[in-house]
């Protein structure tokens, strides 16, 4: 009997975050949840949606700062994915979506300790990860290094969640903070939760590159190979700097850098540029200038080789890096 009656309580406070009423239409249905708050849309479609995805509780509050255990997010996301299973009897009542989860290949065995804990953010990034290929496919990424520029507590992040966290970050499902930390290791709450599972159902509510600037944002979508790109953000009138690696294959990153120039200048005035960088056809090759410069359409642009010493301290030539300034005074400083 006492059994019977814990399991009722818990099936009725599971039932208070996820059962969904269908006569509640799409509004400010929380308390707690205010019409100012960035989570408000994201919480209220989501309580609506016929998936049963979430909902509050019994006193009319969706309590949007609690903290996401990991069984409570599996169901969350086994939901959004079209399958809503019976609540499990016995002492763990996720234990279907748990077993789903793993059928799908969403979480495996060794990822969790016990799915009773709060979930953090890089775990729910590699749950969400794994979901994608499910729900969507193959997922196209760009060099997935120049997501981690965009990150400022990258090394916090452990290296084993790293990829899933560039990744869905490329494609706008997470942005982070707004002070460009991603927070890996913070336990995941309810608010955030439902930000993510709408990016994850729903394309058109995915914010790519939020903590960059525009024109970064926009570079970074232009980028097939391993080029190398730097958010110039931070460096006073600089436009554009790139670097190609000779280490990695070569054409693909040329091809970029013609890119990231044509979309700033004229193919008519990038030729000289593009036909200098040409002239390096390998790892051994060196260019006729350690430093190049040009100026093109008033502004300054740099190629510079960078020398590294190989076998028998031969000095081969392997990056190349190219700039480019605001305006002439770099160009012409370097001339004088």
């Amino acid at each position: 009997m006492k059994k019977q009656v814990v399991l009722i309580g818990v099936l009725f406070l599971i039932g208070s975050f996820l059962k969904l009423s269908d006569t509640y239409a799409i509004g400010n249905r929380f308390s707690d949840v205010k019409e100012k708050d960035w989570f408000m849309e994201d919480v209220n479609v989501l309580s609506a949606d016929s998936r049963q995805i979430i909902d509050g509780y019994p006193d009319g509050t969706f309590r949007p700062d609690l903290l996401l255990t990991a069984e409570e997010f599996i169901t969350m996301v086994i939901r959004a994915s079209h399958f809503n299973l019976a609540i499990s009897q016995g002492d763990n009542w996720a234990e279907s979506y748990i077993q789903k989860a793993k059928e799908l290949g969403y979480v495996k065995e060794e990822d969790f300790s016990s799915y009773t804990k709060v979930i953090t953010r890089g775990e729910m990034a590699r749950i969400i990860e794994r979901a994608l290929w499910v729900i969507e496919g193959e997922q196209h990424y760009a060099n997935l290094n120049n997501y981690s520029r965009c990150l400022e507590d990258i090394l916090d992040i452990p290296e084993s969640l790293r990829k899933d966290v560039y990744k869905i970050y490329g494609l706008g499902i997470i942005t982070g903070y707004p002070d460009s930390t991603f927070r890996a290791n913070n336990g995941l709450i309810r608010a955030e939760g439902a930000a993510v599972i709408r990016r994850l159902i729903d394309k058109n509510q995915r914010k790519r590159f939020l903590n960059v600037d525009e024109t970064f944002r926009e570079d970074l979508m232009l980028i097939d190979s391993d080029l190398d790109i730097v958010d110039t953000k931070k460096i006073n009138n600089c436009d554009l700097s790139i670097c190609i690696d000779y280490f990695k294959p070569i054409e693909l990153q040329v091809s970029d850098v013609e890119d990231l120039l044509l979309k700033r200048y004229s193919k008519q005035n990038i030729c000289d540029v593009i036909e200098y960088i040409k002239q390096k056809k390998g790892l051994y090759s060196i260019l006729a200038q350690k430093e190049k410069w040009y100026l093109i359409e008033g502004d300054s642009i740099c190629i510079y080789e960078h020398q590294q010493t190989g076998k028998n301290n031969k000095k081969r030539g392997s990056f190349i890096t190219i700039n480019s300034w605001y305006g002439s005074e770099m160009y012409k400083n370097k001339s004088d």
